[in-house]
């Protein structure tokens, strides 16, 4: 039997979306790769409309002032880090965050877990693992196909940056489905849940994205986890471990208050 019996039983159950979600995320990145010899040998044409492009809208878009189609990190987080690779993994995250307690306890199936002896901290922590555990397997598909591309394609890339930034989206997913499961735990409401996630997901990237085009938003993109996770391109310019740290230290006290409040509420009958 294992050691964990709630996690593995709740990340079985999702193996097969987990299946479908790697699929869709593996057939977009491939579909992307394909694409950047075509990017690239047109590269002087792409750069040149954008030299009067607004460096701050630059920035907000893509989270850097300078694309170089002819540059594979450039390419790369233009095309999947800032773009449609992470709402596909938020969304992700948000979902399971919302439907891990809050979820189970509508559909009335969280009281047949909580009828065996398992605190309800074990609950709680045992479902907060799966979510970095899908996440991560995500990941690993993304960093897999670029990895197989470097050589096909001849692209210049770092392996160490293409791995930071991976860890980075996946634990910007992570803080992000914490926040639902914390929400969840608290209310027993997935909907408002997934909401509260959403917003939060949607004010943070708005707070960093904006602070580029309004300098007194600057101050605050400290606040938002996306300024940790994706600031300055991590894939053409590295990351550096603090903000790692930063965001796991988020995580921890996100998983804690799901704890406490999980802990000290009635759930509904």
């Amino acid at each position: 039997m294992s050691a964990l019996p709630i996690a593995a039983r709740s990340f079985a159950d999702r193996r097969r979306g987990l299946l479908f979600w790697s699929v869709g995320v593996g057939a977009y990145v491939a579909t992307m790769l394909a694409f950047f010899p075509t990017a690239r040998s047109q590269a002087q044409s792409f750069n040149q409309l954008l030299e009067n492009y607004p460096k701050g809208m630059l920035t907000m878009f893509v989270g850097s002032e300078k694309i170089d189609f002819g540059s594979a990190p450039s390419f790369l987080n233009t095309y999947l880090y800032a773009s449609m690779v992470p709402i596909i993994v938020l969304v992700l995250a948000i979902g399971f965050g919302a439907a891990a307690i809050a979820g189970e306890e509508e559909a009335g199936t969280l009281d047949l877990v909580l009828a065996h002896p398992v605190p309800r901290r074990s609950v709680v922590l045992q479902k907060a693992l799966v979510l970095p555990a899908l996440l991560t397997t995500v990941g690993a598909v993304i960093v897999l196909l670029v990895l197989g591309a470097v050589p096909l394609l001849d692209m210049d890339l770092s392996v160490g940056n293409l791995v930071a930034a991976t860890v980075a989206l996946v634990l910007l997913a992570t803080d992000l489905g914490l926040v639902a499961l914390a929400v969840g735990a608290a209310t027993g409401r997935r909907g408002l849940a997934a909401g509260v996630a959403g917003g939060v997901a949607a004010g943070t990237y708005l707070v960093n994205s904006m602070s580029s085009l309004a300098t007194w938003l600057e101050p605050w993109r400290v606040v938002s986890p996306f300024y940790w996770a994706s600031h300055d391109n991590p894939l053409a310019n590295g990351l550096a471990p603090g903000r790692l740290v930063v965001l796991v230290v988020l995580g921890s006290v996100l998983l804690a208050v799901a704890v406490v409040a999980f802990e000290r509420r009635d759930l509904r009958g």
